[in-house]
């Protein structure tokens, strides 16, 4: 009975098979949630995997725009037609941008701008991180070398974007 049980195979390759076609669909529905939402933005001005900047940042960036009020509005939707942050949205926003992020950061911004021309204020966070601390444009400069800021920008329509910009801490953490 042992010599039986200890040669019958069957049951460890259907197992295994079923865990590679298990696999398999994992990452074909994580590709088509990552094409589906460029699709969604737009495509032409994202780049979700840059070199430079903090990648969990922007992901968190793109889930808060996708994320649903209890009308089933999305923030982007919200920000298209509004024009500007609301209670809920912006609410959101300081609880996962400052709490998970301003640790790392000196200071972080969402906002509403027009396309290089100036920037909307909003009740929520302070003014953009540029210009005096921070330097100016996207960088930021401390001491001897330039530090980038996290800046990431996705159109909401021919006029006006929605931004993100974390500026590296003061002690270069």
């Amino acid at each position: 009975m042992s010599t039986k049980f200890f040669w019958n195979n069957k049951g460890q390759v259907g197992e295994t098979v079923t865990w590679i076609f298990a696999t398999v669909a994992i990452v074909v529905i994580l590709l088509i949630s990552v094409f589906a939402s460029a699709f969604y933005f737009g495509g032409d001005n994202k780049h979700i995997f840059g070199i430079n900047g903090d990648f969990s940042a922007r992901i968190s960036f793109y889930s808060w725009l996708l994320t649903e009020d209890v009308s089933g509005t999305s923030i982007y939707e919200q920000l298209k037609t509004d024009g500007d942050l609301n209670e809920f949205n912006g609410e959101l926003a300081i609880s996962i941008f400052e709490e998970f992020y301003g640790s790392d950061y000196h200071k972080t911004w969402i906002g509403i701008g027009f396309n290089g021309v100036g920037l909307r204020k909003n009740d929520y966070f302070e003014g953009r991180p540029s210009g005096g601390l921070w330097g100016a444009g996207d960088s930021a400069y401390y001491g001897a070398g330039e530090v980038p800021l996290v800046i990431e920008k996705i159109s909401l329509d021919a006029e006006r974007e929605v931004e993100m910009v974390l500026a590296p801490s003061v002690t270069g953490n």
